[in-house]
């Protein structure tokens, strides 16, 4: 009695079967790829590719920052279309479409993300958690010793 597969052919002939042997063959192949500098290599081409650089997100982030509203209208407060605005100003356009009325509703990307990225890059909250941590100490010593006198107010 033959059964049949509910595995199309293609699927039976690159099935493999996961072993002990097969995990470490893995750790192996990966192992020396990263030895050998293939993985970084490859890593490189997929940033160049990209064009996914340190400056270029910081500047991306600045031109959230920057964005002003104003440079969406002209001199007389009419929209001005979206392909004759300056690239600072499009880049930070996080979504662009006509209401019903044909007038353009635009959003801008979080100014508040932007700001806690370049915040966090900055090392802006490390210096921040260290100050408060010197305020909690003389908190601490403001409320005094447990054997401390208490103060009373005079009648």
């Amino acid at each position: 009695m033959s059964r049949k597969s509910s595995l199309p052919q293609d699927a039976k002939s690159v099935s493999v079967a996961l072993t002990p042997d097969t995990h470490s063959t893995g750790y192996t192949l990966l192992k020396k790829a990263r030895e050998s500098g293939l993985l970084a290599e490859e890593a490189r081409k997929v940033i160049e590719k990209t064009e996914l650089t340190t400056e270029g997100v910081l500047r991306q982030i600045a031109r959230i920052l920057h964005a002003d509203p104003a440079r969406l209208f002209d001199e007389h407060g009419n929209p001005i279309p979206i392909h004759l605005l300056d690239e600072e100003t499009r880049t930070a356009i996080a979504s662009f479409e006509y209401d019903d009325y044909g007038r353009p509703k635009v959003k801008f990307w979080s100014k508040v993300e932007a700001a806690n990225i370049a915040m966090k890059h900055l090392g802006l909250f490390e210096r921040d958690n260290r100050r408060r941590g010197d305020n909690l100490a003389i908190q601490i010593n403001l409320v005094g010793a447990p054997n401390a006198p208490s103060r009373s107010p005079t009648a």
